[in-house]
């Protein structure tokens, strides 16, 4: 897994050239959020997100990660509070597609339908002549050969 790490680092050495050939001031914190989640897509999906490439937030991953630890942040203060916010059993009712307002289940979702077909039990077929060695492969190759027994 160490090739995730050499790809992703070469990528992030060259943009930290590139802001220092035009004497540019770099958020370093945001460019190491952008390098460890290229790092880890490659890793589980064999596959950079592309926040390297592209030099900003790739979908509005980050700033939906912010949004979600926000509200635990929060709640946590005021327990009670999540029993009116989220926790109030009418939310489903008005909101059923909640999860559609989650930047990082989209971002996931849209590589696994890249990658393969997704099944309607939630399991992922492999398009044919596919070899992978990521983690999602191994994931899918235990479920598969140790399927749920119902």
């Amino acid at each position: 897994m160490g090739y995730a790490v050499d790809s992703c680092t070469d990528i992030f050495m060259s943009n930290l050239q590139d802001f220092a050939s035009a004497s540019k001031p770099v958020d370093l914190g945001v460019w190491l959020q952008y390098w460890a989640f290229d790092v880890v897509g490659e890793i589980i999906f064999a596959k950079k997100i592309g926040f390297l490439d592209q030099g900003n937030d790739v979908d509005g991953v980050l700033r939906s990660i912010h949004g979600i630890t926000t509200y635990p942040v929060l709640v946590g203060q005021v327990p009670e509070a999540h029993k009116l916010l989220l926790g109030n059993p009418l939310i489903p009712i008005f909101l059923p597609s909640m999860e559609s307002f989650n930047k990082v289940l989209q971002s996931t979702l849209k590589t696994l339908y890249a990658r393969g077909e997704v099944k309607p039990d939630g399991g992922v077929k492999a398009k044919e002549g596919q070899v992978r060695k990521d983690m999602l492969s191994r994931w899918l190759a235990i479920k598969q050969g140790d399927p749920p027994k119902n």
